[in-house]
């Protein structure tokens, strides 16, 4: 388990500047569990112009240099959330991530980054709640769930169903960055499937009693195309509008951010018969594809990460002043050779008006 205490967590938030609402989950890979802070804010320029006064050390190098407007610019060009790293007393590397609130609910309502939204479709413990998230996040637990069971097939196990959500936010269609996913979905299913349950069970009830069951731990579901326009009605609106290309890689820019929203009875008739009549494996790598295109949208915030570490710094400094080395060397050398021709050419004109005087 992680070392990190909740008692610690809360401690790191007194630390902070004004937030709206923050809540921490469960990282776990193969080495094992870590937990990660998320804290959503009003005003994104003015905590981290603060944040940086405040606790300068728990950004990175290039972040301090440059101070708040690289961290927002990044952040609007990634997945609108920027990460720091804070030592903690069990832990040197506890991550926290910040995000503008109204892009958090916009990720919840849309799935348009499929980052904290995603995280937020395992257990979490909230530290500070706030009523717009609540309702948000309600709509991302039942999109999570009309998704797993679209790409859930009957007789699998629970757990299975439960996998399903976690690996949402995992690269699927697209191969080669497969081996990007350190995550143990298996893992952090079978660690805490009481809180699985207690969050999904309510919700399969309320919303989708009458598409699928989970019956002595085994995955049931009514195969009609009314139940599959159902669930795909469900699922956020983010997933519909990069449906349709038939390449993972493409993704429309103009449909990107601020959207119009469709409701769920919008989707409901615009969803084609031909998507509900396909088999359970086509129609799960249309979603799987149109996923992964959200995916390699946003996520680059760990390219950012990187840019902004001390090591790029310092590797940009030197770049930079050995390309001026380089170009003042090239502009010395040359300036000799200029000089010499100058007076080679005032000698042979010399020479020419000499004899022309002869």
């Amino acid at each position: 388990m992680s070392g990190v205490t909740h008692g610690e967590i809360v401690r790191l938030l007194k630390l902070l500047p004004k937030y709206e609402y923050a809540f921490y989950y469960n990282h776990i890979t193969r080495k094992g569990i870590s937990k990660r802070l998320i804290v959503a804010v009003d005003n994104l320029k003015e905590f981290h112009k603060e944040n940086i006064k405040l606790n300068k050390t728990h950004y990175p190098y290039t972040a301090r240099f440059f101070k708040e407007k690289i961290i927002n610019f990044f952040s609007k060009y990634g997945a609108r959330t920027h990460f720091n790293t804070f030592k903690l007393e069990n832990e040197d590397n506890f991550k926290y991530g910040i995000i503008k609130k109204q892009d958090l609910l916009q990720d919840l309502t849309s799935w348009e980054t499929l980052l904290c939204s995603s995280f937020m479709m395992r257990p979490i413990s909230e530290l500070k709640t706030n009523p717009e998230v609540k309702l948000a996040q309600y709509n991302n637990l039942r999109s999570a769930t009309a998704t797993a069971a679209i790409l859930t097939k009957n007789g699998e196990s629970e757990v299975e169903f439960y996998q399903k959500i976690v690996k949402i936010p995992h690269y699927k269609s697209v191969s080669w960055f497969q081996l990007l996913e350190k995550e143990d979905s298996k893992r952090a299913v079978e660690e805490d499937l009481r809180r699985f349950r207690e969050i999904y069970q309510p919700i399969i009830e309320n919303d989708f009693r009458d598409s699928f069951k989970i019956i002595n731990g085994q995955f049931e579901k009514n195969e009609c195309s009314s139940v599959t326009r159902y669930l795909l009605s469900n699922i956020n609106d983010n997933v519909h509008q990069n449906l349709n290309s038939i390449s993972p890689l493409k993704y429309d820019e103009e449909k990107k951010f601020h959207k119009k929203l469709m409701t769920r009875e919008e989707l409901y008739e615009k969803i084609d018969d031909s998507v509900t009549t396909l088999s359970h494996d086509e129609l799960s790598l249309k979603i799987k594809r149109s996923l992964d295109k959200i995916l390699l949208s946003h996520r680059n915030s760990a390219i950012f990460l990187i840019l902004m570490s001390g090591p790029f710094l310092i590797g940009f400094y030197a770049f930079k002043y050995a390309l001026k080395i380089l170009l003042f060397y090239v502009i010395l050398k040359k300036k000799p050779k200029a000089n010499k021709d100058s007076k080679e050419e005032g000698v042979e004109k010399k020479i020419q008006e000499d004899k022309s005087h002869n």
